[in-house]
């Protein structure tokens, strides 16, 4: 999959958590539907964060 670009908002007015659009693609290979959970697995290599999401 090429990689895909999306912009970080406020997810409140308090500003303690953001929030961002999954891209169609990612929608599609994990079959994501509303209402569905995903776990976020960051791993730090080479010096960069890679994160592995995974539909739960």
């Amino acid at each position: 999959m090429k990689g895909s670009v999306t912009k970080v908002g406020y997810a409140n007015k308090e500003k303690y958590t953001l929030k961002t659009t999954i891209p169609s693609e990612v929608r599609d290979y994990l079959e994501l539907t509303g209402g569905d959970q995903i776990l976020w697995e960051l791993d730090k290599v080479n010096g960069k964060w890679i994160a592995v999401i995974k539909k739960v």
